[in-house]
């Protein structure tokens, strides 16, 4: 019996398989999400009720999207957890827990903490956010069957980042701008920070202005500065025709996920966008888009519209780097009818830089490069990370890995 479609081997080593970092150290990919395959309880509960949609999953926004669901629908279906939990527009349910008409926002607003009452003391109470979300979890049938991983995942870095970014949300003075202003977000006199980007100060936007379908898309702290940014290709197109407005991946002050979590809220509720990269995915994760309601995307072959001479200024391009110059188009998968790479510092298409970087290493988490980088965990996603500058990062004895501190 085939209880795990990866559709060949090929395809379960770029899913699973052991990478040979530039340091020499040999890594396996997605391993949170290897080990809730391997999970024997998930197994057995899947045979038993003759539903496999937990084991089919191939990438990380899938499992989190998934699992959540699962954990919703266990609970709404069990006698036993008769009190309704509202978080964020979705419904848990207790056996202890319920929230009153504020729907778990402190009355200080404290964005690290849901507001809950005690149902057995009749009394109101705060939890820390990530507690809180593993507690509803093990209350379900589904969620006593989660590897511990997978829920310290969940409840620990994606919901408490969700929970902090929807209580930010609240407040007033975060403003969302959408226009052709790129030289704002790429200059450091209006951002609060460099963003960590090798872009910024580096006179670039007339790419995003000249050669593609795009907006600027940030939002504003009550200083008037930029806080968090990205770019929205707004004439996107799928191997299947169909049309979206992706947002790319987002800088923030400070590298805050937070930030950029309120900027792709803002303009999923003002209905700019059709999808978004993860928050979280590295320069190197093309694919790594999901649609406005966490679906995954990484199936989709995307390309745009893309005008550029050999002389056109160049900006470092995290998904659409793959060039065809015949065609006039940029895609995010690698195919026969590329003939240039955009993921580059380069000024042009011929080649013509500022400076000469190739001997140094790129350092994911802080965007610059530097002499020497390690291996290092956040959110699940291994990202490579200056040796000088791990204090966002906690060394994990047991496992003897870096983890970043949230």
């Amino acid at each position: 019996m085939l209880y795990y479609d990866f559709y060949g081997y090929e395809r379960f080593k770029a899913c699973f398989g052991l990478e040979k970092r530039d340091n020499g150290t040999v890594v396996r990919k997605n391993r949170i999400l290897l080990n809730h395959l391997k999970n024997p309880a998930l197994l057995r509960y899947c045979r038993e009720h003759n539903d496999y949609a937990l084991l089919h999953i191939y990438d990380m926004a899938d499992l989190q999207k998934k699992v959540m669901d699962a954990v919703i629908e266990s609970g709404k279906g069990d006698k036993k957890l008769p009190y309704r939990v509202e978080l964020i527009g979705k419904t848990y349910h207790s056996s202890r827990y319920q929230t009153d008409e504020s729907k778990g926002v402190c009355e200080d607003l404290d964005k690290s903490s849901v507001r809950y009452i005690n149902v057995e003391r009749s009394r109101v109470f705060k939890m820390r956010a990530g507690k809180f979300m593993r507690e509803l979890i093990l209350e379900t049938e589904i969620g006593k069957l989660l590897s511990p991983s997978v829920v310290n995942w969940i409840a620990g870095d994606v919901f408490t980042q969700q929970w902090c970014t929807y209580t930010h949300g609240k407040s007033p003075d975060m403003e969302l701008h959408i226009n052709n202003e790129f030289w704002k977000i790429y200059d450091s006199d209006y951002c609060k920070g460099n963003f960590g980007s090798c872009m910024v100060d580096e006179d670039r936007t007339s790419f995003y202005r000249d050669s593609v379908k795009a907006k600027a898309a940030y939002i504003t702290d009550k200083t008037g500065l930029v806080v968090a940014r990205s770019v929205l290709f707004t004439d996107v197109t799928d191997q299947d025709g169909k049309k979206w407005r992706l947002l790319e991946r987002q800088y923030s002050s400070g590298g805050d996920d937070v930030l950029k979590r309120l900027l792709i809220d803002k303009l999923i509720q003002g209905d700019h966008i059709d999808g978004y990269k993860i928050v979280g995915a590295s320069c190197h994760e093309a694919n790594a888009f999901v649609d406005i309601h966490g679906n995954s995307l990484s199936d989709r072959k995307f390309e745009i519209d893309c005008d550029l001479e050999l002389e056109d200024t160049l900006s470092y391009q995290d998904s659409f780097k793959w060039y065809s110059y015949n065609l006039n188009k940029a895609y995010n998968y690698e195919n026969s009818h590329f003939s240039y790479n955009l993921d580059t510092t380069d000024l042009n298409l011929y080649g013509d830089t500022d400076d000469d970087e190739d001997d140094r290493e790129w350092d994911d988490y802080h965007q610059y490069y530097c002499d020497d980088t390690r291996l290092c965990y956040r959110n699940g996603r291994e990202i490579r990370v200056d040796v000088e500058n791990l204090d966002d990062f906690i060394w994990i004895e047991s496992t003897q890995e870096y983890h970043h501190e949230n």
